[in-house]
């Protein structure tokens, strides 16, 4: 009877026909691009997601300019950028990011950025 158990196994996936509903699934959208800050007034910014999984990030309000460099990847339906000081550095070796984390929501085509007001619209 064992031997039957186990040689049933291996033929019945070949016997029986696999009852599996097919599920198309839409891919999401390929963050890559170059995004423009909107919806804040007298305030400037642009994200660049590159293909490499790296990023390149400034914010300019009156006199206080920011910079950032670093890594970005698709986390939860999120994109979560990383600062790194070297990406940084090699960018403006003088600059130091105002973040080690920011976490952006996928909104369709644009970015949100988390517990902030404004959007990043891709250009």
């Amino acid at each position: 009877m064992r031997a039957f158990v186990a040689a049933f196994a291996l033929i019945a996936p070949s016997v029986v026909p696999s009852v599996v509903p097919s599920v198309v699934i839409a891919a999401a959208p390929d963050p890559v691009g170059h995004y423009y800050l909107s919806g804040v007034h007298e305030m400037g910014s642009e994200l660049l997601l590159k293909p490499d999984g790296t990023y390149q990030w400034y914010l300019t309000y009156g006199a206080l300019d920011q910079y950032s460099a670093g890594r970005w990847q698709r986390v939860d339906g999120n994109i979560v950028l990383t600062a790194d000081a070297k990406e940084l550095a090699a960018l403006m070796p003088q600059a130091e990011s105002p973040f080690a984390t920011m976490t952006l929501r996928l909104d369709g085509d644009d970015l949100m950025p988390e517990g902030k007001s404004g959007r990043y619209s891709r250009h």
